[in-house]
């Protein structure tokens, strides 16, 4: 059984444990307990990692999960893309029919539902009203400021398996740049699926959500992998990453009408952008095809630029 292998089955056993004896214990994927548990989870794939290559890439494990920060101008890449991909799935649901742009506080408290107390829902639309400007903007500064790079820290424990570990294994296995992203991709989509069909990101489509996640997440990789190899760091991709967690709410509080099939980043209207992204991308890699490919040797050789 090859390294690559054994990652794969000690982070699904011990992600897919967590989650699944957590709810076998009564403990489900809503409120205050999506952070206590989401918190330890993302981490799993990056622990298992460091782990893992404190034992093969002893004294290296920096170089070997690309955890070094370099001058890049992509670093802005890594820090806007997310958001933007995020306004740009609202721009593409409120042209949707029965769907459309909302700054009603008392519209904003209504999406917002089990979030708002009843008892504090007048309260609530009092403050939103009270505010020098809609509440999405002030979202979204929060969401690609503080917020995102809080949320960051967590991603970062994907990343260092997914953008890290991985991606290294499929460079030494020969792999492109797409064939890794996507493969990844589909894993990293499958990895969701204890939460997925609790509810997480599909609420009322938690099963059709498995593939729909694994499909986003396969779309997403691309950005991701550019991003890392691009800076020379996997925490470019951390950042990415905590942007989209940051700002991915902000479709509920913009967008009237549909489901979760329809409005959010992580539904049909952000699959549009999706794949609007990966075809811009296609001359970008084709542009940078040896940095990209010689990226992982680049790492082994401490010849990174």
């Amino acid at each position: 059984m090859g390294p690559t292998t054994r990652y794969l089955i000690f982070v699904c056993a011990l992600s897919w444990g967590l989650i699944c004896g957590a709810y076998a214990l009564g403990v489900e994927w809503t409120g205050l307990n999506m952070i206590l548990l989401g918190c330890p989870l993302m981490w799993i794939p990056g622990a298992v990692a460091l782990v893992m290559e404190r034992k093969t890439s002893p004294g290296r494990v920096r170089d070997a999960l690309a955890m070094r920060f370099q001058r890049s101008g992509w670093w802005w890449v890594a820090w806007l893309v997310s958001p933007l991909m995020v306004m740009l799935s609202v721009a593409v649901a409120i042209m949707l029919p029965e769907h459309a742009w909302t700054q009603d506080p008392a519209v904003v408290v209504a999406q917002l539902g089990p979030l708002v107390p009843p008892d504090k829902v007048a309260e609530t639309v009092e403050q939103l009203q009270s505010l020098p400007i809609p509440l999405v903007w002030i979202q979204l500064f929060q969401g690609m400021t503080a917020g995102g790079l809080f949320t960051a820290l967590f991603a970062l424990g994907e990343e260092l398996g997914w953008r890290g570990f991985l991606d290294r294994a499929a460079s030494r296995h020969g792999w492109g740049f797409w064939k890794s992203s996507l493969v990844i991709g589909a894993f990293w989509g499958l990895w969701h699926w204890p939460v997925v069909l609790q509810g997480h990101n599909y609420p009322t489509h938690p099963v059709l959500g498995v593939l729909l996640m694994t499909l986003f997440c396969m779309g997403l990789a691309p950005c991701f992998t550019f991003v890392t190899r691009m800076t020379g760091s996997v925490f470019a991709a951390a950042l990415a990453h905590g942007m989209i967690n940051a700002t991915a709410a902000l479709p509920m509080i913009s967008v009237t009408g549909g489901s979760d099939l329809t409005v959010g980043v992580t539904s049909l209207s952000g699959f549009a952008v999706l794949l609007l992204v990966n075809l811009a991308m296609i001359p970008l890699v084709r542009k940078h095809q040896a940095r990209l490919d010689g990226f992982w040797a680049g790492q082994e050789t401490g010849a990174v630029e």
